[in-house]
């Protein structure tokens, strides 16, 4: 039941020092609690991933994952090979749906890249590009702390592609595979795929 592009690597006791390295943890195919909002949901971790190995993995459930509707929470995104993932998804699956953060994806602050990742986005049928903010903080937060003046950025980087889900530090971009950023794929059971549609409502609100 692991994808192929798990299946494939020598799973390690501990994390290792290369980029490409993946960590099959001590508590992986055990039942853990997922929370979203307040309520706790279940799901079956499988491992930890370093970026690269996080984007084989988008790649690989873009063209072999049960057809749904995708989700996919992005703070930075401008890997092509991704955006052709995509147009792979909605050929065969009907309907991805992709929020950005707006800074990143309408301005220079996202890069150039993003930016014209973002307008192929929207020109792909079957894909809903959707932008957020951060969360303002409250009045209270900003007058004891005048640096959480304004809004933050909708800083998330998630996949869901039933029932697989990523979710972690490691962004949709070619950079972030030269940091030290990972991401942990979840195998999820039906409560843990309506926790995480619940958490994807939020960012569409």
């Amino acid at each position: 039941r692991i994808p192929p592009p798990i299946m494939s690597i020598r799973y390690l006791g501990r994390m290792a020092k290369t980029s490409d390295s993946v960590v099959r943890p001590s508590w992986a195919r055990r039942t853990s609690k997922i929370v979203v909002g307040n309520q706790e949901h279940y799901d079956h971790r499988i491992c930890v991933m370093a970026a690269k190995k996080t984007h084989q993995m988008f790649k690989y459930l873009c063209h072999h994952a049960p057809p749904s509707k995708a989700y996919l929470a992005a703070a930075w995104y401008d890997l092509q090979e991704l955006t052709d993932a995509i147009r792979k998804f909605v050929e065969r699956s009907g309907t991805f749906v992709v929020v950005m953060d707006k800074t990143n994806a309408t301005t220079k602050k996202g890069g150039a890249y993003m930016v014209a990742r973002v307008r192929e986005l929207v020109s792909i049928k079957g894909v809903e590009v959707y932008v957020q903010t951060g969360i303002s903080a409250t009045v209270g937060e900003q007058q004891a702390n005048r640096k959480l003046s304004g809004k933050g950025i909708m800083h998330a980087k998630s996949l869901l592609i039933e029932p697989w889900h990523i979710v972690g530090s490691a962004n949709w971009t070619g950079s972030t595979r030269k940091n030290w950023e990972q991401s942990v794929l979840n195998e999820l059971n039906a409560q843990g795929i309506q926790a995480v549609r619940a958490y994807f409502s939020m960012l569409l609100e």
